[in-house]
């Protein structure tokens, strides 16, 4: 009798340990995990581990942490998927990864200039966010530089141009004009000195010759008188 009850208990034991693991089994069948993760410049919420029901859905939402940096990668189940800021798991059944990846913002630096100027570097650069680029240019010889532009904008002609903290595309652009030639001035004619004409001496006026008159000798009284003086 005790063999019996023995016996009975140990089937007992088992069919309640078969119960209980295909009961786990079934609980583990209704659950999956979704595993997020970002890296430095960027976040993802919720991250890391989340467990969900089979069947249901899960929303994941997205975003940079860092200034000039932008989502490049989102790759779910190591696939890329569109980037839009937020990516739903629906009627899930089984388990996902979701990962999402930002890199520094490149922004585009074009110039440009007509046939009688350079400029250096010539082509478009790549530039990073918060970066900076100078351009140095010049005119050919018998040329100057008459404006440059920048975004469209006159700035000051110095041969150099820095672009620094580079948050957006800019533009440079160079021009030049043939050098002015200098209009020579008119030659003053020059009066000649006249040549002093001698004067011619006047003639020296000769006296005129004014005769002195003779004096008339004292007439002598008729009669032959001669007239006495009076002594007193």
């Amino acid at each position: 009798m005790k063999r019996i009850c023995s016996l009975f208990f140990v089937f007992f034991l088992l069919v309640l340990f078969s119960a209980v693991a295909q009961q786990k089994v079934a609980i583990a069948s209704d659950i999956c995990l979704i595993v997020a993760s970002s890296d430095l410049h960027s976040t993802i919420d919720p991250s890391g581990t989340t467990i969900v029901t089979s069947g249901n859905s899960q929303v994941y939402r997205y975003s940079v942490i860092t200034s000039g940096y932008v989502i490049t990668d989102v790759l779910v189940d190591n696939s890329p998927v569109q980037i839009t800021g937020s990516y739903i798991f629906s009627n899930i059944v089984a388990n996902h990864t979701i990962s999402v990846k930002a890199a520094i913002t490149n922004f585009t630096i074009t110039p440009s200039c007509d046939a009688n100027s350079a400029i250096t570097p010539s082509s478009a650069i790549q530039v990073s966010y918060g970066s900076f680029q100078t351009f140095n240019y010049s005119s050919k010889p018998g040329y100057y530089v008459s404006s440059v532009l920048v975004d469209q904008v006159p700035v000051a002609i110095t041969g150099t141009f820095n672009f620094t903290n580079i948050k957006a595309n800019h533009s440079v652009a160079i021009d030049s004009l043939p050098t002015p030639t200098p209009t020579p001035s008119p030659t003053q004619t020059t009066s000649p000195t006249p040549t002093p004409i001698p004067a011619t001496p006047t003639p020296s006026q000769t006296p005129s010759f004014v005769p002195t008159a003779t004096p008339t000798p004292a007439s002598t009284p008729t009669g032959g008188i001669t007239p006495q003086l009076y002594q007193a």
